[in-house]
């Protein structure tokens, strides 16, 4: 049965506990519509298609609940998604830019996008994630994490209105709250022909999982990988806007990963220096052949660099030292607070430094170190070219 919609249900009190209130500050109170409940959930559903399409959702919470053997697909951008003792099932759910909480769900598998990512008593759950802060489990067994591709009408723009990058992604560094002897999940490669029930969904015209379709990336284990590693910087134009300066990226990073390049993390970082405007920089870590990668980024953009093979190990650590502030929200601001020198690093990227002409070294005018030792309290750096 397929099933677009579902019949009003009380509020359970789970949900009332996660609710994310949406306000609204451009209307009065009594001029906005409140959303009808009935129209955010799925519940007490049994072998059942039940989907969601753009503008259903529209930046709601949602809720799915007590649903068995059910394919539930939620293609719309989301708040706070719950899904409670469900069984058997398959979840799909666009961007969400708050919590995706999953619990007491077993035999499960779900593909999603999210800011956030918790899972409390679960037993034998496939999760296709991708996640831009680390995924959290507690009490939960036979966890699976897998990257995810995904493919869907509206994903992109569902995306940017979330405020969600598709370049900041930690689905592999999972946090257990409750560790035991014998692990209690599992980092494994995207196979998505071992799913159950991924049958039901590829009849979907809509849904696409496969790689080459999928505005998100695949990602690779480290220690799966052949090739040399290699660190590529990629610059925002001035003019440029951001959704254009993200889809230059993806469409780069699917042309080397179609001739074979293997993509190990990403990171996107953005930093404001003294009176400059935001500068964006993503890095993209690669195993590949050098040679091919260098072939490829000079055929694209003067603003697209490869880290010089002396200098990776460094650069990489303060740069991803700098995504994991950023990540974090220990640095607000980036301006003032003398964070040494994955901060004063990208003060170099921020005020159009290019990494060739400076051959790879982090020199500042009149710092203390040759590496960026410089009180940055002003917020006035400067390259040396």
């Amino acid at each position: 049965m397929l099933r677009s919609c579902c019949s009003i249900s009380k509020r359970s009190k789970r949900e009332e506990q996660y609710y994310v209130k949406n306000d609204d500050c451009g209307r009065y109170s009594w001029d906005k519509e409140k959303p009808d409940p009935a129209n955010y959930h799925f519940v007490n559903l049994y072998d059942e298609i039940a989907i969601k399409s753009d503008g259903q959702i529209a930046g709601e919470q949602f809720t799915v609940e007590k649903c068995k053997g059910c394919s539930i697909l939620l293609l719309d951008h989301l708040a706070t998604v719950n899904i409670d003792d469900c069984e058997e099932c398959l979840i799909v759910t666009g961007p969400c830019n708050g919590s995706l909480f999953i619990r007491d769900c077993k035999n499960t598998t779900l593909f999603t996008i999210c800011q956030q990512f918790r899972s409390r008593d679960c037993i034998n759950t496939d999760v296709f994630l991708f996640c831009t802060t680390k995924p959290i489990i507690e009490s939960s067994k036979l966890m699976r994490f897998r990257s995810l591709t995904l493919y869907y009408n509206k994903l992109e723009e569902h995306l940017m209105k979330s405020s969600l990058s598709p370049f900041i992604n930690q689905w592999n560094s999972i946090h257990d709250f409750t560790p035991e002897d014998v692990p209690n999940f599992e980092i494994c490669l995207t196979e998505y022909d071992k799913i159950n029930k991924i049958d039901m969904v590829k009849n979907i015209d809509s849904v696409k999982f496969i790689p080459e379709l999928s505005i998100l990336p695949l990602y690779n284990l480290a220690n799966k990988v052949t090739g040399k590693k290699v660190l590529i910087l990629c610059m925002k134009r001035d003019s440029e806007d951001l959704i254009s300066f993200y889809r230059r990226i993806l469409e780069f990073l699917k042309e080397i990963l179609a001739q074979g390049a293997k993509l190990i993390t990403t990171r996107d970082m953005q930093g404001r220096i003294g009176d400059y405007l935001d500068s964006r920089l993503v890095t993209l870590e690669i195993a590949w052949n050098r040679e091919k990668i260098e072939e490829s980024v000079r055929m694209i953009s003067d603003m697209v660099e490869v880290v010089e093979d002396g200098d990776f190990e460094h650069h990489r650590a303060s740069l991803y030292q700098f995504g994991a502030i950023i990540e974090n929200k220990f640095c607000e601001g980036m301006l003032g607070l003398g964070h040494s020198r994955e901060l004063l690093s990208f003060g170099l990227f921020a005020n159009g430094w290019k990494y060739g002409e400076v051959k790879g070294k982090f020199n500042l005018e009149g710092g203390k170190e040759e590496r960026g030792g410089k009180d940055c309290s002003n917020g006035q750096l400067q390259s040396r070219v």
